[in-house]
């Protein structure tokens, strides 16, 4: 399981990698599926691309 967080541009590194951080330990807590294994857990925060529009 991915996750993945765009953010406006002007968070710090520490901040991406905090909130990427808390995402993970917000999925970890969830139930595991019946009867299937743990997927591997992922998150990712970067920043919106240059051609990203918002009103």
């Amino acid at each position: 399981m991915h996750v993945a967080i765009a953010l406006l541009p002007g968070r710090s590194p520490e901040l991406k990698a905090e909130l990427s951080e808390a995402v993970l330990g917000l999925l970890a807590g969830r139930p595991e599926s019946v009867g299937g294994p743990m997927p591997v857990l992922s998150a990712e925060a970067r920043d919106l691309e240059a051609f990203y529009r918002r009103r």
